[in-house]
């Protein structure tokens, strides 16, 4: 998964990446199982965040980029 670390991705950009239902992303960031930032009603996931949870749960290394 191709990610720029230092970018905030919007939901929209997390559901395409993860190719999830918005429902579930939501659910996700909701739950804080996907680290998040929320200002006001909308979400921002950080790309290196998103990376070391992407990583923690596929298994899937840098290598595999």
């Amino acid at each position: 998964m191709r990610l720029e670390d230092d970018r905030f991705y919007t939901v929209a950009e997390v559901e395409e990446l993860l190719r999830l239902s918005k429902r579930i992303v939501l659910g996700l960031l909701a739950k804080g199982d996907i680290p998040g930032v929320r200002y006001g009603k909308k979400w921002r996931v950080l790309g290196s965040d998103l990376r070391r949870w992407h990583q923690a749960n596929t298994g899937e290394t840098e290598a595999a980029r």
